[in-house]
């Protein structure tokens, strides 16, 4: 008797343990900076989410950034760790929208794991042909306006609920590219890297369906004395037939860190 249960069961799984989020992006031209400002707040999301770190990014900001009245040496060594944890963020978020300024970057990975090739769980972001050649400044309102919505799409659906609703304990968050070959400041090629297919991998596939994006093509902005300062020009969507696409990793990780109490008063609230 020919039996089928196990393959079928293992189709199951694989299945199970990959789950896709389909976002389309509307009401707002997809550019280079939109679309890393909107994977950023994802990124930061996430950190909290997976208790990579104890606070809110908004709030993390503003502790980091407040006067240290205190000359414990246990408060300076957590004020430290969390403005190492920081520092590390902000340089992954601005090569984020350096990268999809001037490369042509198909996926985004953030891997939570005590090493990137056995990592607890994923997260991928499936980038579609973004504006290229606009003035970012022009989108900035839309932006602002839509960014919120977009992202409470996402935040608000069931798939990422669940993806989400289990912390991860203390580990290091990696970032992967999957982009054309080019130099890059903070990510290495890492032509040997396959995503594992057994583990938890919530994908956010983004579209974007706005063909009147054209706005800016030929615009041209002037000074006061009547000179040209910038003049841009709307690039044509690159043609990804004849290119080559790896993983780059970057050469920097996150180390999750967690609250430290000090008579039952946050390190934070001593800084």
């Amino acid at each position: 008797m020919e039996i089928l249960f196990n393959n079928d069961t293992s189709y199951k799984c694989k299945k199970q343990l990959q789950t896709t989020i389909p976002v389309c992006v509307e009401d707002v031209i997809l550019t280079p900076l939109t679309c890393g400002c909107l994977i950023n707040e994802i990124l930061k999301c996430l950190l909290y989410q997976k208790a990579q770190i104890p606070y809110p990014y908004s709030w993390l900001q503003s502790a980091i950034n407040k006067k240290r009245n205190s000359a414990s040496f246990t408060v300076q060594k957590h004020h430290q760790v969390a403005s190492d944890v920081f520092n590390t963020l902000q340089k992954m978020m601005v090569n984020i929208l350096k990268e999809l300024e001037t490369n042509l970057v198909l996926e985004i990975l953030i891997v939570f794991g005590a090493l990137p090739f056995t990592p607890k769980e994923i997260y991928t972001i499936k980038i579609p042909k973004l504006a290229k050649g606009h003035n970012e400044a022009n989108h900035q309102a839309l932006i602002k306006k839509h960014q919120n919505k977009i992202l409470r799409h996402i935040f608000l659906k069931e798939d990422w609920l669940t993806a989400v609703e289990n912390p991860l304990p203390l580990t290091n968050t990696y970032l992967f590219l999957k982009k054309n070959e080019s130099c890059s400041d903070l990510f290495d090629i890492n032509k040997d890297y396959e995503v594992p297919s057994n583990i938890k991998n919530t994908i956010i596939d983004l579209s974007y369906s706005n063909l009147n994006d054209e706005c800016c093509n030929n615009l041209k902005i002037y000074t006061e004395n009547s000179e040209m300062s910038e003049s841009f020009k709307i690039e044509k969507h690159e043609s990804v037939d004849d290119e080559v696409f790896n993983w780059y990793q970057a050469n920097i990780s996150l180390k999750g860190y967690k609250d430290c109490f000090i008579n039952k008063t946050s390190a934070s609230e001593l800084w």
